[in-house]
């Protein structure tokens, strides 16, 4: 049977050809037979076969050959990849700038791009520079950071700032936008890019620390306010302190590169402020208004002399001046800093002062040494540190030898320094001396931190050598008549006198410390003898015959008992 197709069934036929052998069974035909059987039965394909084979021999060349060059392009430009490669890095991973301007010189900006706000568009790198140099120099000269703080400001310009801006980086990054292998993506058709400007943070340091006193304000300490209340009794009322503050120059540094970063170039900007606490508290301050010394001289009053009425006002005025003075801790203060020029015009009367250091004159503020003496004693006797004190040239007759302190508008001056750590308060009134009607106490009393407890001090001076003046000098004036004299200058022993301050614990004598010597010249008389015509010349005040008692005594000053420390 035999199997054929039909309508796309296999179907079986009988076979004619009778009964066939096995195909193991049969011979193979001879190989000639059988080729050249089929070349007999197939003339046309043989020839179409054999035409076939030429043409296909034809191609294999010209595709070898485009196989070949296509390896020879790609093996060329590796290498020009690696040699570009080595051009552009040097050292390690550095790039190489020479190679790098060199290919950013032969490349040009994609379309569409701009650098603040300039089209750059197909130019190259250095056609694009100068005209991004100019926005990017405007630019900086419109910068203008203002620092405000109470009602004052100040501008912070570029050259302030030694500002900088990333201008070649940017010019770089711009120039490979769109390209393969950039960032960005190829497919994009434009972008706008900018250029950004740093302060160099060392300068932008340094300019504020120049505004930092301008800005900054000092802590207003705790205080006492100290006043003499009934009884010339001392009274503090508290107040309280404020806190102050300082330029944060860090952080205000940091506050204008941020405005930088984000192109604010005209931006006003508030300091960042750091807060300072005062260094004491009010708990403090009260507890250190304790009583430290006190010392008091007394002087005469007089309701005719007007000498006298003088120098009383002179005294009372310049009590007033320092009382209920608050001397700070680690200050230093001055008597004539703090009372000021002695003058008519300041308010100042006319009373006795010592003159070229032997005779009285009239001055204006004549007296008031005595305010500045007693103040002396007090400052003793708070062991508080005295560091500019001058003796009178004539002793003092308010206080003993080597307990005065002198003051002088022209220079001479009384100073101390607080070295205590508590505020000083000086406290000075004016009393009537309970032991005499014609005389006054000045009283100067210091309060603030206490001294020990039980501990007190008082001021004595011994007095050690008299320098007797008993050898007049003698000069003719033709002002006196002749047959008299007149004792113009009064003669006055000198003195040489030590200083102690004596140690009291609970009242008794525990020991004494000796401060300094100080020695008083003192000055012979001087007597005018009269050579003038004695018909003609008049007899001034106070001169007397020659070997005669004079009648008037020329010493202005009124002899007063030494003052003593209070308790």
């Amino acid at each position: 049977m035999e199997q054929r197709r039909q309508g796309g069934r296999r179907v079986s036929e009988p076979s004619d050809r009778g009964p066939q052998l096995p195909n193991y069974m049969k011979r193979p035909a001879a190989s000639g037979n059988a080729n050249r059987s089929h070349s007999e039965t197939s003339p046309k394909r043989q020839t179409s076969q054999g035409a076939n084979s030429g043409s296909q021999k034809r191609r294999r060349k010209p595709d070898a050959l485009q196989k070949i060059l296509r390896v020879l392009v790609m093996v060329f430009g590796s290498l020009l990849l690696v040699v570009a490669g080595v051009m552009l890095f040097s050292g390690k991973g550095e790039k190489n700038p020479a190679m790098l301007e060199y290919l950013q010189s032969i490349r040009r900006y994609k379309n569409g791009v701009t650098i603040e706000g300039i089209d750059v568009g197909s130019l190259s790198i250095e056609e694009a520079r100068p005209l991004v140099e100019q926005a990017v120099s405007k630019q900086l000269r419109s910068v203008s950071i203002t620092l405000e703080h109470e009602g004052n400001s100040w501008a912070f310009t570029a050259a302030d700032m030694n500002l900088n801006s990333n201008l070649q980086e940017v010019l770089n990054e711009a120039i490979s936008f769109g390209r393969i292998g950039s960032k960005d993506s190829e497919l994009e058709d434009a972008k706008s890019f900018f250029i950004e400007l740093k302060a160099e943070r060392k300068a932008l340091v340094n300019r504020l620390n120049l505004l930092a006193p301008e800005i900054g304000s000092a802590p207003i300490e705790p205080y006492a306010i100290p006043e003499l209340g009934e009884g010339n009794k001392p009274v503090f009322t508290p107040a309280q302190g404020k806190n102050g503050y300082k330029l944060d120059t860090e952080a205000t540094a940091d506050i204008i590169e941020d405005a930088l970063n984000k192109r604010h170039y005209q931006h006003v900007i508030n300091p960042v402020l750091e807060y300072i606490p005062p260094s004491l508290t009010l708990d403090f301050i009260m507890a250190n208004t304790e009583y430290i010394s006190s010392f008091t001289t007394r002087f005469a009053r007089s309701s005719s002399d007007q000498v006298v009425k003088n120098r009383v006002f002179n005294i009372q005025k310049a009590a007033e001046r320092i009382n209920c003075y608050t001397v700070q801790q680690g200050e230093e203060w001055s008597f004539n800093g703090w009372v000021g020029p002695r003058t008519k015009s300041e308010g100042w009367k006319e009373a006795n002062g010592i003159s070229g250091g032997k005779e009285y004159t009239l001055q204006a503020g004549g007296g008031i040494c005595q305010v500045s003496t007693t103040l002396y004693n007090a400052l003793l006797c708070g062991r508080i540190p005295v560091i500019d004190r001058k003796k009178h040239s004539i002793p003092s007759d308010y206080v003993p030898k080597a307990l005065d302190a002198t003051v002088d508008t022209s220079g001479i001056d009384l100073k101390f320094l607080n070295d205590t750590e508590a505020p000083l308060y000086i406290f000075v009134y004016i009393t009537p001396d309970p032991k005499s009607s014609r005389h006054l106490n000045i009283t100067v009393s210091l309060y603030g931190r206490p001294l020990p407890e039980g501990v007190s001090y008082k001021t004595r001076s011994e007095i050690i050598e008299v320098i007797p003046r008993i050898e007049p000098k003698y000069k003719d004036d033709p002002t006196v008549p002749v047959g008299y004299q007149l004792e113009v200058v009064k003669a006055r022993d000198g003195f040489i006198a030590k200083a102690y301050r004596d140690k009291y614990v609970n009242g008794k004598l525990e020991s004494s410390e000796y401060l300094y010597e100080d020695k008083y010249n003192g000055n012979e008389a001087e007597i005018h003898i009269g050579t003038g015509n004695p018909m003609t010349t008049p007899v001034p005040l106070g001169a007397v015959p020659i070997g005669g008692v004079q009648e008037q005594d020329d010493i202005l000053e009124s002899p007063e008992p030494a003052g003593q420390p209070s308790a």
